[in-house]
Protein backbone atom coordinates (compact mmCIF):
# COMPACT_ATOMS: atom_id res chain seq x y z
CA UNK A 1 0.00 0.00 0.00
CA UNK A 2 1.13 3.12 -1.14
CA UNK A 3 -0.37 6.84 -0.10
CA UNK A 4 0.88 10.26 1.30
CA UNK A 5 2.03 10.59 4.59
CA UNK A 6 -0.32 10.43 8.30
CA UNK A 7 2.95 12.26 9.46
CA UNK A 8 5.09 13.99 7.14
CA UNK A 9 9.14 14.35 7.79
CA UNK A 10 10.15 17.85 8.71
CA UNK A 11 10.32 19.70 5.67
CA UNK A 12 14.29 20.56 6.57
CA UNK A 13 14.66 16.90 6.77
CA UNK A 14 12.79 16.56 3.51
CA UNK A 15 15.14 19.40 1.98
CA UNK A 16 18.66 17.33 3.16
CA UNK A 17 17.42 14.65 1.68
CA UNK A 18 16.58 16.04 -1.77
CA UNK A 19 20.47 17.42 -0.92
CA UNK A 20 21.21 13.95 -0.73
CA UNK A 21 19.59 13.17 -3.65
CA UNK A 22 21.17 15.35 -5.92
CA UNK A 23 24.65 14.28 -5.28
CA UNK A 24 23.89 11.05 -6.71
CA UNK A 25 24.07 10.89 -10.39
CA UNK A 26 21.45 8.23 -12.19
CA UNK A 27 18.59 9.29 -9.99
CA UNK A 28 15.75 10.14 -12.25
CA UNK A 29 13.31 11.69 -9.40
CA UNK A 30 12.55 10.84 -5.61
CA UNK A 31 9.32 10.69 -3.62
CA UNK A 32 8.95 10.25 0.44
CA UNK A 33 5.59 8.09 0.22
CA UNK A 34 3.97 6.43 3.05
CA UNK A 35 4.04 2.47 2.56
CA UNK A 36 3.52 -0.76 4.14
CA UNK A 37 4.07 -3.40 2.58
CA UNK A 38 2.62 -6.47 5.32
CA UNK A 39 5.12 -9.23 4.72
CA UNK A 40 8.13 -7.14 5.54
CA UNK A 41 7.13 -3.94 7.74
CA UNK A 42 5.81 -4.14 10.96
CA UNK A 43 4.50 -0.62 10.53
CA UNK A 44 3.80 1.84 7.86
CA UNK A 45 7.03 4.45 6.65
CA UNK A 46 7.99 6.49 4.59
CA UNK A 47 10.24 4.91 2.03
CA UNK A 48 12.18 7.19 0.00
CA UNK A 49 11.66 5.79 -3.56
CA UNK A 50 14.31 6.48 -6.10
CA UNK A 51 13.77 6.23 -9.83
CA UNK A 52 16.37 5.12 -12.43
CA UNK A 53 16.74 4.90 -15.78
CA UNK A 54 18.80 1.87 -15.40
CA UNK A 55 19.16 -0.99 -13.33
CA UNK A 56 22.93 -1.49 -13.83
CA UNK A 57 23.95 1.13 -11.33
CA UNK A 58 20.91 0.97 -9.10
CA UNK A 59 23.00 -0.96 -6.40
CA UNK A 60 25.67 1.68 -6.50
CA UNK A 61 23.28 4.81 -6.26
CA UNK A 62 21.70 3.17 -3.62
CA UNK A 63 24.97 2.78 -1.18
CA UNK A 64 26.13 6.17 -2.47
CA UNK A 65 22.80 7.62 -1.29
CA UNK A 66 23.09 5.98 1.85
CA UNK A 67 26.44 7.61 2.30
CA UNK A 68 24.80 11.07 1.68
CA UNK A 69 22.23 10.24 4.28
CA UNK A 70 24.38 8.62 7.36
CA UNK A 71 24.65 11.93 9.29
CA UNK A 72 21.20 12.78 9.08
CA UNK A 73 19.08 12.16 12.09
CA UNK A 74 15.85 10.35 10.68
CA UNK A 75 12.51 9.37 13.03
CA UNK A 76 13.40 6.42 13.48
CA UNK A 77 16.78 5.90 12.80
CA UNK A 78 17.30 4.89 9.37
CA UNK A 79 15.28 5.90 5.94
CA UNK A 80 14.40 2.61 3.54
CA UNK A 81 15.41 3.04 -0.29
CA UNK A 82 13.77 1.32 -2.53
CA UNK A 83 14.83 1.76 -6.05
CA UNK A 84 12.10 1.76 -9.30
CA UNK A 85 13.07 1.70 -12.75
CA UNK A 86 11.64 4.64 -14.95
CA UNK A 87 9.28 1.96 -16.50
CA UNK A 88 8.16 0.13 -13.66
CA UNK A 89 4.41 -0.28 -12.98
CA UNK A 90 4.32 0.71 -9.55
CA UNK A 91 6.14 4.42 -10.49
CA UNK A 92 2.56 5.86 -11.01
CA UNK A 93 1.10 4.81 -8.01
CA UNK A 94 4.25 6.00 -6.46
CA UNK A 95 3.81 9.75 -8.22
CA UNK A 96 0.22 9.31 -7.51
CA UNK A 97 1.27 9.81 -2.85
CA UNK A 98 2.20 13.45 -4.63
CA UNK A 99 5.34 13.02 -2.36
CA UNK A 100 7.80 14.19 -5.12
CA UNK A 101 11.45 14.75 -3.26
CA UNK A 102 12.18 17.78 -5.69
CA UNK A 103 15.32 15.98 -7.05
CA UNK A 104 16.73 19.12 -9.17
CA UNK A 105 15.76 22.32 -7.42
CA UNK A 106 18.78 24.05 -9.55
CA UNK A 107 16.20 23.26 -13.09
CA UNK A 108 13.81 26.24 -13.55
CA UNK A 109 10.54 25.23 -14.17
CA UNK A 110 9.64 28.18 -15.74
CA UNK A 111 10.91 29.21 -19.52
CA UNK A 112 13.19 32.01 -19.53
CA UNK A 113 12.41 35.23 -20.68
CA UNK A 114 13.68 36.21 -24.30
CA UNK A 115 15.76 38.32 -22.88
CA UNK A 116 17.78 36.70 -20.43
CA UNK A 117 19.34 34.45 -22.80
Amino acid sequence: MIGGPANPLDAALVRAIAEAVNSVPGIVEAHLPQCYIAATMSKPAQVLVVVVDTDSGAELMVTRLTEGLAGLTLPDHHLDILPVLLNSELLPTVRKAACRVDAHPAVSKQPKKWWKF
